[in-house]
């Protein structure tokens, strides 16, 4: 009697772990075809990784052809797209997107098997690099520009793995650069006392080829101009800093202005700051406007 007892204590813990183990295969099998990722994003660091988005509203058979695509980030608006590149010389018209619900701006065009240099035409006045390029190269006038891979079948190579890389230590506002490179946060200028509004920004953990472009946008919104730098891995270790600016004097619009941060294409920063000739804006409004970074 013990010896059945054995046996069929024996038969129920195997079928115990059967259970389990098929239990735990479809369970991964379920969040395999689900897309399930364990990675987490943390926010507080640029981290791009070259993670491919379909807009649902391509079909199956242009799936096949080279694909390209931008998408929308909140704070930064966007109502047209064209890509310019080394296939359609540089036409900033030739090769627009359209946009779906999701706000995934995209376009398919024939290409033979090689690489290709491009970059994005926004809103008729901006240009971007694509954040999600098959890889980055530096052209012949010592930019940053994407490069498109497409393979012997005619489709989109889609490499994978992180292109580039860069942490953000340190942000601020201000109207000098300081050789300690400890600033205080600026959010008012003067015309007559401030000749100039400075944006620094501390990077480290630099890995790939970069263009970090700063864009200012008038008090009207009209876009006033922007400019770039190129960061590569040689900085890595030590860290880099990197300033833009533009002059202040007595023509420059009053109110406030806002400044966009990019890297290679992704929107990383949004910051806005007043400029005043003492009188025309006052200081409770100033105060109302608030100091957050996006």
């Amino acid at each position: 009697m013990q010896q059945n007892k054995k046996d069929h204590s024996i038969i129920i813990g195997l079928s115990i772990s059967l259970a389990i183990i098929v239990f735990g295969v479809m369970f991964f099998i379920v969040l395999g075809i689900l897309g399930y990722t364990s990675q987490s994003v943390d926010r507080s660091e640029v981290v791009i990784k070259n993670t491919k988005i379909m807009p649902h509203t391509i079909t199956p058979e242009v799936k096949q052809k080279p694909y390209f695509t931008y998408e929308e980030q909140q704070g930064f608006k966007i109502y047209s797209v064209s890509v310019i590149g080394a296939f359609n010389n540089w036409n900033k018209s030739a090769t627009l997107c359209q946009r779906d619900d999701a706000g995934v701006w995209f376009v398919t065009v024939d290409l033979e098997p090689g690489e290709y240099e491009y970059r994005f035409f926004i809103n008729n006045e901006l240009v971007l690099n694509d954040p999600w390029a098959d890889k980055y190269m530096l052209d012949q006038n010592n930019e940053v520009v994407s490069v498109v891979i497409i393979n012997d079948d005619g489709q989109r190579a889609n490499t994978t793995g992180v292109q580039y890389d860069l942490s953000i230590r340190q942000y601020a506002t201000h109207s000098f650069e300081q050789e300690d490179r400890i600033f205080e946060n600026y959010k008012i200028f003067n015309i007559y006392k401030d000749k100039q509004v400075v944006h620094s920004i501390d990077c480290t953990d630099i890995s790939g080829l970069s263009a970090i472009v700063a864009v200012w946008y008038r008090p009207d919104g009209r876009l006033y101009g922007y400019t770039g730098e190129v960061l590569s891995a040689s900085s890595k270790d030590e860290g880099y800093f990197l300033y833009y600016s533009f002059p202040i004097d007595e023509g420059t619009m009053l109110g406030k202005w806002k400044v966009h941060i990019f890297a290679n294409g992704y929107f990383l920063i949004e910051d806005s700051f007043t400029i005043t000739d003492g009188n025309s804006i006052e200081i409770q409004d100033i105060v109302q406007e608030g100091e957050e970074i996006l």
